[in-house]
Parts: C-alpha cells; sequence; structure tokens
C-alpha cells in the first residue's frame, strides 16, 4: 500500500510559510508471516522531535498493575532478581516492581550507556543506538539479568531482528522479557488508517507477534491482548528458548485470516477517502465549518493519509506551545480551544485518544448547546463522523 509522499506527524511548524519535509511511505505484508511493516522507514534523524516538550505520547496503563502480578508469577523471581528496562516507557512498570520488594532495578541511560547527546529524542533514537557495540558495555556495566522490560519499543526497530538478538546478550541462560506493544488487529478490522504512524514501523497482531517472537528463539509463557477503547495492547511474558531451531506457523487457517484483513486493509484506503470526503463535504455544507481537535499524530495520520485537510478550517489543542504554530499537513493554524466559541459552531472532528474524549465533552459542553457537534474520527467511536448521517 504506497501512501505516496507523506510528512513528519511531530514536524510543527514555526510559520505558515515554512516548509516540511515529505517522505514516501509504504506498507507490505508478509506472505509467510502476515506481519505488515513500513517498507523505507522515514530517517531517523527526522523523526527526531525538535521540541523537547513535544515528547507527549502516553501509553494506557490502567492493566500495569495485574501485568506485574503475572510477571512475578509466571516467571518465578526472587526479591534479589536482577531486573532491567530499556527506555522511559517502562519506568512505571519498574516503580510498581519495585513497590512488591523487587529493588535491583536498573534502566538504560540514554547518555551513558547509549551514547545520545541530544536534549529532545524518543524511541526512534534509544532504537537505533540499541546496538551490538553499545549493549556489550551496558552488559559488563549491569552484568545479566533475570527480567528485561520492553514496553512500547519493539514496534520501533528499523531492524527488529538485531533488536531482538541484541536483547538476548542481556539476559541470563534462561533469562525472561517482558513486552508490551499496539494490537493492530482491531484498527485493520475497522479499516481505521490511523493507526499508521511513521514512527511505527511493525504492526503486529497477538497471532503475528507471538509467532514472530517464537521464530526469533523465545518461548512464550503468555501473550494476551488487553482491550482498551481506542486500540489494545499486546503483553507478552517470553524466556529465552532451549530450541536452536526456528518454529514455523502451524495454523495455515489462522494465517489466511491474518494476510485476508490486511490485504482488505490495503484495498479499502481508495473507497474509505471517497467515503470520508463525501461525507465531510455534506456535513460542512449542513452543519458549517469543520475543526479538529488535537494537534498530534492522529489528526496528521487521519487527514493527510485520506487527502481531506483542505476541508478543514483549522486545528484546536489544549496545549499552549502549540498554540499559534501550524500542522505539518494543509497549512493549519493550531489555535486555542477557546476559539470554538469565537466562530460559528460547526463540527469539531475530534483527533484524540477515544479514551480521553468524554473529558473533552464534558469541558465544553457550551460548544454542543451553542449547537456545535463533536464527531470522533476512529470508527470504533460511539460518535463516529459518519454516524452523524
Amino acid at each position: 500500500m504506497d501512501l505516496g509522499l507523506q510528512p513528519i506527524s511531530n514536524r510543527l511548524k514555526k510559520s505558515e510559510n515554512e516548509k516540511e519535509p515529505l517522505f514516501r511511505l509504504a506498507l507490505s505484508v508478509c506472505n509467510n508471516t502476515g506481519q505488515i511493516r513500513i517498507e523505507d522507514p522515514f530517517p531517523v534523524k527526522e523523526l527526531r522531535s525538535r521540541f523537547p516538550w513535544l515528547d507527549t505520547n502516553f501509553e494506557p496503563e490502567t492493566h500495569l498493575d495485574d501485568f506485574v502480578e503475572k510477571v512475578i508469577f509466571l516467571t518465578g523471581i526472587k526479591e534479589n532478581a536482577k531486573i532491567g528496562a530499556f527506555s522511559f516507557k517502562d519506568d512505571s512498570f519498574l516503580t510498581r516492581l519495585e513497590r512488591r520488594g523487587f529493588v535491583n532495578t536498573w534502566r538504560l541511560d540514554p547518555k551513558e550507556d547509549l551514547g545520545i547527546e541530544y536534549d529532545s529524542f524518543g524511541i526512534e533514537t534509544l532504537q537505533d543506538r540499541f546496538v551490538l557495540e553499545k549493549v556489550k558495555e551496558v552488559q559488563n556495566k549491569h552484568g545479566y539479568s533475570d527480567i528485561f522490560i520492553v514496553r512500547h519499543a519493539i514496534e520501533h526497530s528499523y531492524n527488529i531482528e538485531e533488536f531482538l538478538q541484541v536483547t538476548k546478550l542481556i539476559l541470563k541462560p534462561h533469562g525472561h522479557v517482558i513486552w508490551e506493544l499496539p494490537d493492530c488487529e482491531k484498527s485493520l478490522s475497522m479499516n481505521d488508517y490511523t493507526m499508521i504512524w511513521e514512527e511505527h514501523i511493525h504492526y503486529f497482531t497477538q497471532f503475528t507477534f507471538k509467532h514472530f517472537i517464537e521464530s526469533e528463539g523465545f518461548e512464550v509463557l503468555l501473550c494476551e491482548s488487553i482491550d482498551y477503547p481506542f486500540e489494545n495492547s499486546i503483553i507478552a511474558i517470553t524466556k529465552l528458548s532451549s530450541k536452536e531451531t526456528k518454529t514455523k506457523i502451524d495454523n495455515s487457517k489462522k494465517l489466511s485470516n491474518e494476510l485476508n484483513r490486511a490485504l482488505n486493509f490495503f484495498k479499502f484506503l481508495s473507497s474509505q477517502k471517497k467515503i470520508i470526503r463525501s461525507n465531510l463535504e455534506l456535513i460542512r455544507k449542513e452543519n458549517g465549518p469543520i475543526v479538529v481537535y488535537g494537534a498530534g499524530h492522529l489528526a496528521v495520520s487521519f487527514l493527510s493519509i485520506l487527502e481531506i485537510s483542505d476541508l478543514i478550517e483549522f486545528a484546536v489543542d489544549d496545549n499552549e506551545k502549540k498554540v499559534g504554530m501550524w500542522m505539518p499537513i494543509g497549512n493549519l493554524e493550531i489555535k486555542a480551544s477557546a476559539k470554538l466559541y469565537q466562530s460559528k459552531p460547526g463540527v469539531c472532528l475530534l483527533c484524540l485518544n477515544p479514551q480521553n474524549q468524554p473529558q473533552i465533552l464534558k469541558k465544553h459542553e457550551r460548544y454542543t448547546s451553542n449547537g456545535g457537534i463533536f464527531a470522533s474520527i476512529f470508527p470504533g467511536s460511539f460518535n463516529y463522523l459518519n454516524r452523524l448521517l
């Protein structure tokens, strides 16, 4: 699925005339595994945020207390177990383990362990520096670990096979790796193209991740999908396998289902573009101007991939530092949410995680009482824009 030239979601512009870089974005699915990935990832240096305050991608965590208990039970770790972690996204998990008495913990230090000198960076840079030479130094510094935690990072990996092999170097012979990553099955089934984000190189379902991790020499003790309003989370507990040969997918019917889902997702894009444009044009004609709420990567994906930014008046965002800047698609100015009340009420498309949308609806009850309409861009939402018609 070739999406042509696409902008970088975090590349907010300081002026309307600033030129944003564009890169080709295309996805493919492997016939042998059902795995979906971006063909030619954007350059890492281009993905690095130019604004330290912009790194605000938070992961769902209401399942973590239960997940920690499952890790303790299934791994059988003792209180003196050495537990390492990949990134800042693992801090809340480590904190929970420490509260349970597991205090022999450590986390990769971006500067000291990986040599990262930038003031602003994210997982895109951490995965780029997580290589054999650096990890050997990490292992010499911290020793071998019983457990290594990797939450919401593997999907960012440019060389995922190397990422896994390097991870093994940190572990004791039968050590465990704790994984968490997005489950894309819901988005694929609903043809939700906001799933596509240039920083996510790999798009797994529970089935494809389990078989992939097994094929790379890990034994899977647990692999579950945790339900969330927008995007489910795959959680997995694995350990180094004693098997030397890679496993093969033994469920051809399930693999066929995965391939069909992916291919349908690819093929439906052309129709979805026409449907969304037609619906938005009708909504605008009947209800007035359309704005978007949330100037993050979900909004950029929605507007750019579906090619509908020309139908939008402006964007609003509650991050004061974004106000006065311009989105990297459609030359849309970002304004404070108070601007919803300073023009004719129309339709406001919610581009925030559905988990956060109820707070917005409550905060702006006056907008709807004045005749404005809130609609979500996500197909699974109760107020999905296509249901307005």
